[in-house]
């Protein structure tokens, strides 16, 4: 299942998106992230699991051993935190629970003006 939801409060606009999938498995996207050089070992030590979880916004990262239309490119999640934050001036926060599901908050300013 997918549910979405989106309300305005205090002039913040806030989108939500949540799975009940299998979740983000953080030892996969550590592991892919340090095969392919974009985390170092050493570093990936010291990672909290939040900042694991925000590998997934890391460009060209995808934990999918197979190509499809929709996923294992390794492109989209990068495209997504570049237009929410830096286009729209928006905050974008990703949780996820290993087994229960994915939340994608996003949360824009909506007064503003977009270009």
């Amino acid at each position: 299942m997918i549910a979405s939801q989106v309300s305005e409060s205090d002039g913040k606009l806030k989108i939500s998106i949540e799975d009940d999938g299998k979740g983000i498995d953080r030892r996969a996207v550590l592991a892919k992230a340090i095969q392919t050089g974009q985390v170092a070992k050493d570093r990936a030590q010291a990672m909290s699991s939040q900042q694991i979880i925000d590998l997934v916004f890391l460009p060209g990262l995808s934990t999918q051993e197979t190509v499809s239309d929709l996923s294992g490119r390794g492109v989209g999640m990068d495209i997504v935190k570049d237009t929410v934050e830096n286009s729209l001036g928006g905050e974008l926060t990703l949780t996820s629970q290993l087994g229960r599901g994915t939340r994608l908050d996003i949360v824009l300013d909506s007064k503003a003006k977009r270009s």
